[in-house]
């Protein structure tokens, strides 16, 4: 509950609907203002406020000179912006004589935009710096011929980014590769060529990607496996300093047979290809490739978002091992992880990622 002048005048914010909340959507809720028998003066105009903001901090270490003291120090650099910023007037509440003593309630209907990123929090390890989408509806009275509010109350939401209200599946490939395999980085031992097919490049919460392989072992080492996973990267800088944090969401292991593991000139994993020409015929790939894992988005991970402090990317990489000593060739793709869409249609066109960040007049709370 809010204070102000000795707790004569009060603010409570109440919001009808049961959180989390998603973009697009409408919030309503009714506002509360008690003024009692021993404030001097009532209250002119009552306001309510939609915020959204990016919040970052970033540990920064000082080397020992510049400590002074002969060691190391740490302090944390800290950056907001807004993403959101919606002043709503309530009716019926400016007033030049003011609202006067008793209790006062006062309806609200807030539209929340429908291009909100999703609420987040990403922490470091070492706890040396955060990372955070936040959301609040304030409620503010203020007083002609006062420069600040008198009472204020907030209430913090959780927004869900607008799910895609329709989809078509994007199918995309890791790029054909030939790489060397060099035993201790210099003996050459052949090479490895491979390709990936990922089903779609925008995935849901909950939703499975489907990933094909195809490879072709022209080295004299043998492949010990072959591995799918699923990275999140949440990245964010704060005056110039930067921090990120990087979680392997799921991953998983192709079925290879013994045959394909031993080390032979010539063994052919998944797709049955001669060439690395063969390999970047798509439609051969998709019609003939037999080796394939469904990786499902955890209900942890996070919402795909660029904005202007925090960005929050994923990829699915690819990893043939070979044994201790040799090259494992490597690669990977860039895909989207949006909300869950189980009602989600498809259609004709793909819908857009969350809206970044805009620039806010205020950057604090």
């Amino acid at each position: 509950m809010g204070n102000a002048e000795s707790s004569h005048i009060t603010l409570t914010l109440t919001i009808n609907e049961t959180g989390p909340h998603t973009a697009g959507s409408t919030i309503t809720g009714t506002i509360y203002a008690t003024i009692d028998e021993h404030a001097k003066k009532g209250i002119n105009d009552l306001t309510l406020y939609l915020i959204g903001k990016e919040d970052v901090g970033v540990q920064k270490h000082a080397s020992s000179s510049s400590s002074g003291d002969g060691g190391s120090s740490a302090s944390t650099s800290h950056e907001k912006c807004d993403i959101v910023r919606m002043m709503i007037p309530i009716p019926d509440t400016r007033s030049p004589t003011g609202m006067q003593r008793g209790q006062h309630e006062f309806p609200f209907q807030v539209g929340l935009p429908a291009a909100l990123p999703s609420s987040m929090m990403s922490i470091q390890e070492d706890g040396g710096g955060y990372a955070r989408i936040h959301y609040k509806i304030k409620a503010e009275a203020t007083r002609y011929g006062k420069g600040k509010a008198i009472a204020k109350e907030e209430v913090p939401l959780v927004i869900i980014a607008k799910p895609p209200s329709y989809h078509v599946p994007t199918p995309t490939c890791i790029e054909p590769t030939s790489s060397d395999v060099r035993l201790f980085y210099f003996l050459p031992r052949g090479n490895i060529s491979f390709t990936a097919n990922v089903s779609d490049t925008s995935v849901g919460i909950g939703e499975a990607v489907e990933i094909g392989l195809g490879c072709k072992n022209e080295s004299k080492t043998s492949i010990k496996f072959a591995r799918a996973s699923v990275m999140q990267k949440v990245s964010w800088c704060a005056n110039s300093h930067h921090a990120e944090e990087k979680t392997d969401l799921v991953q998983g292991e192709f079925s290879l047979d013994d045959d394909t593991k031993t080390p032979r000139r010539g063994q052919i994993v998944g797709l049955p290809v001669e060439t690395l020409d063969t390999l970047k015929n798509n439609d051969t790939f998709l019609k003939n490739n037999d080796t394939k894992i469904t990786l499902e988005i955890p209900p942890y991970a996070l919402h795909s978002y660029i904005g202007k402090l925090i960005s929050i990317e994923h990829e699915v990489k690819l990893k043939v091992k070979t044994p201790f000593g040799s090259t494992s060739p490597k690669g990977k793709v860039n895909i989207r992880i949006v909300p869950p869409r189980q009602n989600a249609a498809v259609a004709g066109s793909s819908v857009q990622p969350s809206a970044p960040a805009l620039d806010g007049q205020d950057p604090y709370w």
